[in-house]
């Protein structure tokens, strides 16, 4: 599966770390979003309070 370096933004289909820098890798795909979701409220709220804390951060 395809992955993203967090670091350098560089893709590989390496699971370790990226070989280009040695940074983490996540998966460069956004999660399925339903509505159906019995989550949904919970995965809203996180990602809101992450926002905030982003924003303030930036203060």
């Amino acid at each position: 599966m395809l992955k993203k370096c967090t670091k350098c933004g560089n893709y590989t289909i390496s699971d370790e770390k990226c070989p280009k820098c040695g940074g983490a890798l996540k998966d460069p795909h956004p999660p399925k979003f339903s509505l159906n979701d019995p989550f949904l409220e919970i995965k809203l709220r996180a990602i809101i309070l992450s926002k905030k804390k982003e924003k303030e951060a930036k203060l």
